[in-house]
């Protein structure tokens, strides 16, 4: 498990979940939004394969999206097409399309857009032999946060987390531990507190 992208290296296979926490669309200029940016860009150089899992792509920075390879959709939820990033909607109204053929339990199916190597169309797809349904809510624990920010992580990119977090319902003490800040500083976070540059 690696802190940051910084920290990965070379020839890996990445899984960012969830990853509008720590990758935004609305702190895109943010340090470390930057850093990401360009780390992604290297990323082919390095041999790595970079997956981020985001809910919807417009709440995750649009570097990642533009510098996609490969695009799976899970089953589209109602309002998705209308609030989605426009440059997805050719591919997820195809989607949509195709999950509404699918009889019975939609989630063991996936919507690949793989446009380099020719394949656009719904797999199939089985659980691994060690998923149980608890993995599936990692991030649900409000009264147990998991997901703890980089050390290295830039005031500007924890003020950022602090605010996304408090919109989420995780309590001042909650994004504190995540954080690793104290409660005060979370608060002065939230209440846009002037800080000296």
């Amino acid at each position: 498990m690696a802190a940051s992208l910084e920290d990965v290296p070379a020839k890996s296979i990445v899984l960012v979940d969830e990853a509008y926490l720590p990758y935004h669309s609305r702190a895109s200029m943010a340090t470390g939004a930057r850093t990401m940016s360009q780390l992604i860009n290297l990323s082919r150089q390095r041999e790595q394969t970079l997956i981020f899992v985001s809910q919807e792509a417009r709440q995750v920075d649009r570097n990642i999206a533009s510098s996609a390879n490969v695009i799976i959709f899970k089953d589209l939820g109602l309002l998705q097409l209308k609030f989605d990033r426009p440059e997805l909607n050719d591919w997820a109204i195809q989607a949509r399309e195709k999950f509404a053929t699918v009889k019975g339990d939609k989630r063991q199916w996936s919507f690949v857009c793989a446009p380099d190597a020719g394949f656009v169309d719904l797999v199939s797809n089985s659980l691994p032999s060690f998923w149980r349904e608890k993995l599936s809510r990692i991030f649900a624990a409000a009264g147990e946060p998991v997901a703890r920010a980089p050390k290295k992580m830039p005031r500007s990119q924890r003020i950022e987390r602090a605010r996304e977090l408090s919109r989420q319902g995780f309590s001042q003490g909650q994004i504190a531990k995540l954080l690793g800040v104290s409660r005060p500083t979370v608060k002065n976070y939230l209440e846009d507190y002037p800080y000296k540059a």
